[in-house]
């Protein structure tokens, strides 16, 4: 986050509303302190919510802008979509098992003291809001259009704890995932958003509409480490993840600052003659997505690909599998 202001205050130096924005972002980043340091639902709701609003209020900062204003009213209305199956989730824990503590229903259902449907519904309704969240298969529209944005906002949604809170909250409960076998539903719809989100990543021509398509790509990935058993390798790919993509919007963000906002990939070239650190950082930050060893994605892509081959079923593994080699295409592309 505070990388990001730093940047913040060179990439929107020209904008009038500058007191505007840095509210909104501190606002944001509030949020997403309170969705991590809380130990019950209600008050990872509540920072999911704060985040929600804020996400709106960023998405469309230059809403003069028709497509800016439309972006983040669908950013909102997507999210808010699965945030009252979430909502939902908590009243059924609160009537059958009258506990929202994250910590203490792990405990209980591992030692296997809640009711197995209301369980499974419980952990279904969790993830439906973790899709509107992560941007996954079906509620992925709203991510693409968050580039409506500044891209300072982009690396932070990205980056931080906003679309990456879906698997947070998964991680979270994971033992309570594994216990209603609901892992095997996260691992599939994972595995075909990584799909999609790869797959359309390598026809996007705006520089940061690739970089959009393949964080729902690589989450899905993470997603799917969660899903085929593996707590560790979703984990640290989520946080590898949020590494190299921060660092790639922002290396974005210089590029379109330095080519006054020009954002078609096609037109944007010749980078290591006119910002050779830009073009530095970029093809580290690309490496790693991409895989290559030794960079950090390398270790927690193909452990996740690893995971999904030893436990997932064909359908997982073998999509799974295509988005990471995909993610290779789409990055040198």
């Amino acid at each position: 986050g505070w990388v990001d202001i730093h940047f913040a205050h060179d990439y929107m130096g020209d904008e009038p509303d500058q007191g505007r924005y840095y509210s909104k972002v501190l606002f944001f980043i509030g949020g997403m302190i309170l969705l991590v340091t809380t130990k019950d639902l209600v008050g990872a709701f509540v920072g999911w919510e704060f985040m929600g609003l804020a996400s709106y209020a960023l998405i469309s900062f230059w809403f003069h802008k028709k497509s800016a204003a439309d972006a983040g009213m669908q950013a909102f209305l997507y999210t808010r979509f699965g945030d009252i199956f979430i909502l939902a989730a908590i009243g059924l824990l609160v009537y059958y098992v009258g506990n929202i503590n994250m910590v203490e229903l792990d405990e209980l259902a591992k030692n296997g003291e809640i009711d197995k449907t209301v369980a499974f519904v419980a952990a279904l309704f969790i993830f439906m809001g973790a899709i509107g969240k992560s941007g996954q298969f079906p509620l992925y529209p709203w991510l693409m259009n968050a580039m409506e944005g500044p891209t300072t906002v982009s690396a932070l949604i990205h980056g931080a704890t906003m679309v990456n809170s879906g698997i947070y909250i998964v991680a979270r409960l994971f033992d309570f995932f594994a216990y209603t076998e609901a892992l095997f539903i996260v691992a599939n719809v994972a595995a075909l958003s990584a799909f999609i989100g790869a797959t359309s990543a390598l026809v996007q021509k705006e520089i940061k509409k690739i970089l959009a398509y393949s964080t729902m790509s690589h989450l899905s990935i993470a997603f799917v480490g969660l899903g085929v058993g593996s707590l560790a390798a979703g984990m640290l790919h989520l946080v590898n993840h949020a590494i190299f993509k921060a660092l790639l919007f922002l290396s974005a963000g210089a590029v379109i600052y330095i080519a006054h906002h020009t954002k078609d990939a096609w037109k944007l070239g010749g980078l290591i003659k006119t910002a050779p650190w830009v073009a530095l950082f970029m093809a580290m930050g690309s490496l790693s997505l991409a895989g290559v060893p030794p960079f950090s994605g390398y270790f927690s892509k193909e452990m996740v690909v690893a995971a999904a081959w030893e436990w997932g079923n064909g359908f997982t593994k073998t999509f799974v599998t295509i988005a990471a080699l995909l993610s290779i295409a789409y990055i040198t592309r």
